[in-house]
């Protein structure tokens, strides 16, 4: 049980780590903002989710998307999951992987 835990520990760093060190290159090349933000909506509640589809360009979209993930606090890990569903070649190019 505690290996499970430490790897689970390690899965969640990793993904804040990700989410944080690749903002900027997320901002400016993420396309699919709204299939994202679909996948947040639970999450971040029907205002936020309007005013992100509301924008007009991805990059401001990502951008409050980002502000609504510091505000509503640990979507680190659904949103990684959600640009890897979305946006997995980005992924694989700022992971190495690509």
């Amino acid at each position: 049980m505690y290996i499970f835990r430490v790897v689970l520990k390690k899965n969640m760093l990793h993904t804040v780590w990700f989410v944080d060190e690749h903002r900027a290159e997320l901002i400016q090349r993420v396309s699919l903002v709204t299939p994202i933000a679909d996948d947040l909506k639970a999450y971040i509640g029907d205002e936020k989710y309007s005013i992100i589809t509301a924008c007009k360009t991805p990059q401001e979209q990502m951008r409050k998307l980002y502000r609504f993930l510091s505000d509503v606090g640990s979507l680190e890990k659904i949103f990684y999951q959600s640009l890897l569903k979305n946006e997995p070649h980005l992924v694989a190019d700022l992971t190495g992987e690509g």
